[in-house]
């Protein structure tokens, strides 16, 4: 183990006490808020039936991109309609959706302005309010700046368009704070702005549709910002053990190999280190533009190992989301020890996409949502479907090789 990591991970285990104290989710796995898993009943894959197709990859140095396509019969056939969904990233912006704390009551806790922080909380549980009309698509490992602590997505789920609040799991990734912002912003580079500077009068002109959003809890206002989701690795300990010490441990190496490190250990201030920000770039050039027509989503490889992928029901709800997946990509790419420029080959990339897990897949079924889980020793996958038992979409898969 790196000199550097091991007091990192020091102070995360001198945190262990201070997390349980915090929340009340402490010594056990995340949820779903579901009684208990059930056994699945069989259903075919995308990738196990043929629909999904493999292109021949794309490389830049170490990260290598294999975009998943369907054919032209499979999309006009698809059930799923993207202008029904809204994401996290466009709700925020736009004051459709709404992310506040738990607080010891069960109820939303927003800090006002002028109002001293506590911490009673929850560090594994947020609650969304969504106001949009449609219904609102969160996936596993989207970065929620803000509130006590930043977090991310759990696990992917769907929330309806209502009034009342929905809770959701999350995961910290912000082990060296806990104070409160007066709400949770968008993610990555929010600047909350004091209504009477000179800094929001700018904003306001520049962005007079709205993008910088009040708090009516605080009376702050916060910038539109750039869309992020946690690297690979994070978003596997998130989705596979379930784990928040695991999930911190991950971060803090991943800021470790970048030479990103911040004195609350924030997954944000990573993507925010100007050196991490020129290699992001850089990969993102690298791969604009490059994806072929009827994508809907790629399998990844950094150093010649396959690591993920990510499939949509459709092609534009991935075009919404193929931004922050390269983002999240090029992250573990340029955090990786050794760069390797090893291309594996479409066959390995196939079989990993269409493997199928000798485990009985478990579903946590929800009114608005059934999500599908399949486990094996050496990767995980994780099928957000709609609720229908009888013809039931898949809107998004992740599969992630365990580490």
């Amino acid at each position: 183990m790196s000199a550097h990591v091991k007091p990192a991970l020091g102070l995360l285990l001198l945190l262990l006490p201070l997390y349980h104290a915090m929340s009340p989710a402490a010594g056990r796995s995340i949820s779903h808020e579901e009684s208990q898993s059930t056994p699945a009943a069989t259903q075919s894959t995308p990738a196990a039936n043929g629909a999904w197709k493999l292109s021949k990859p794309i490389q830049h140095e170490n990260l290598v991109i294999y975009p998943i396509t369907t054919s032209r019969s499979t999309r006009s056939t698809n059930l799923v309609r993207t202008g029904s969904y809204i994401t996290l990233d466009d709700g925020l912006k736009k004051g459709l959706v709404l992310v506040s704390e738990i607080g010891a009551t069960g109820r939303a806790h927003r800090l006002r302005r002028g109002q001293a922080a506590s911490n009673d909380a929850e560090v594994n549980r947020l609650l969304v309010t969504n106001k949009s009309g449609k219904t609102l698509l969160l996936i596993a490992g989207e970065l929620i700046v803000g509130g006590n602590q930043d977090r991310i997505i759990g696990h992917d789920c769907l929330v309806a368009s209502r009034s009342r609040h929905i809770p959701v799991d999350v995961f910290c990734v912000e082990h060296g704070r806990w104070s409160e912002n007066p709400t949770f912003g968008e993610t990555r580079e929010d600047t909350v702005i004091a209504r009477d500077t000179s800094s929001y009068r700018n904003e306001r002109r520049r962005h007079p549709r709205g993008v910088v959003q009040e708090d009516a809890a605080g009376g702050q206002f916060f910038v539109a910002a750039k869309e992020a989701m946690a690297a690979p690795a994070v978003r596997e300990k998130a989705q596979v053990e379930e784990d928040q010490m695991t999930v911190w441990a991950s971060v803090s190496a991943l800021a470790v190999q970048l030479n990103a490190e911040s004195s609350t250990g924030s997954l944000n201030r990573v993507f925010e280190d100007s050196k991490v920000k020129a290699r992001l770039n850089a990969y993102e050039s690298a791969f604009t533009g490059r994806l072929p027509q009827g994508s809907v989503g790629v399998v990844a490889a950094i150093n010649g190992e396959i690591i993920s992928g990510d499939a949509f029901a459709n092609e534009a709800l991935f075009r919404h989301y193929w931004p922050k997946l390269l983002r999240s990509l090029s992250l573990q790419a340029s955090g990786a020890v050794e760069q390797k420029s090893v291309v594996p080959s479409i066959d390995a990339a196939r079989a990993f996409l269409s493997a199928k897990s000798e485990s009985m897949p478990t579903e946590a079924r929800r009114r608005q949502y059934r999500l599908v889980e399949r486990k094996s020793e050496t990767d995980a996958s994780f099928e957000l479907r709609s609720p229908s038992t009888s013809v039931s979409e898949v809107i998004h898969m992740n599969k992630v090789a365990k580490h």
